[in-house]
């Protein structure tokens, strides 16, 4: 499972990173708070960072929604599967039963019966 933790990097400045499967992927910075470094800190599994459960300072809130974005450029620029919608995309899933149907039968728009009353 990925994590995403937090490093200081300079003065006044945190580095937050995506941990998994052993590779460490750099995701931003940002401002140092003390509450998002409490949060973050420890490290948080990935499905906690989507969950709105629980009672967050609005910089965590705002540190949470942004995040998903990074994750998903990491995941697009180094080939990383980290979300459950870029790994069912990655095996076919998402889309699957769209292809089959559209398979079936070609649209012939000259044997449409709507097509000849107009």
């Amino acid at each position: 499972m990925a994590t995403i933790y937090c490093k200081t990097e300079g003065f006044n400045l945190i580095g937050f990173y995506l941990k998994s499967k052993g590779r460490t992927h750099f995701l931003c910075y940002q401002r140092f708070y003390k509450s998002v470094w409490d949060y973050f800190a420890g490290g948080v599994e990935l499905d906690a960072l989507f969950s709105k459960s629980g009672k967050h300072s609005y910089a965590v809130r705002a540190v949470k929604a942004k995040l998903p974005a990074y994750i998903e450029y990491v995941e697009r620029e180094e080939g990383v599967r980290v979300l459950d919608k870029t790994i069912a995309k990655g095996n076919g899933q998402i889309g699957a039963k769209k292809r089959r149907e559209s398979k079936v039968c070609n649209y012939d728009w000259r044997c449409d019966q709507q097509a000849k009353i107009a």
